[in-house]
């Protein structure tokens, strides 16, 4: 076999859309501000956008392999369309 149930999923892969965060912004596990905060992103930061909640104002991001939500308000778009993000929250 090839183990138990500790296994992490690989990171999705790149979608070639990325963004530039506009203030010191926090990375979520979930899309929403009670969520636990599990990074920060400082300003002027690059990051991969490889998904958008249902409500579309979250991204899911890729900073350094860490993968969460940030708001996305704060993040300007720099490259791609967020028409190209697929919807992760499960929504």
């Amino acid at each position: 076999g090839t183990g138990g149930g500790g296994a992490t999923p690989p990171p999705p892969p790149p979608t070639g859309i990325r963004g530039r965060v506009m203030g010191n912004l926090r990375i979520r596990q979930q899309p929403t501000i009670l969520s636990q905060k599990i990074g920060l992103m400082p300003w002027g930061t690059e990051v991969d956008l490889i998904g958008i909640n249902g409500a579309r104002n979250w991204y899911q991001v890729n900073h350094g392999g860490v993968i969460g939500w940030s708001f996305a308000p704060w993040i300007w778009l720099i490259q791609g369309s967020i028409d190209q993000l697929p919807t992760t929250d499960g929504t």
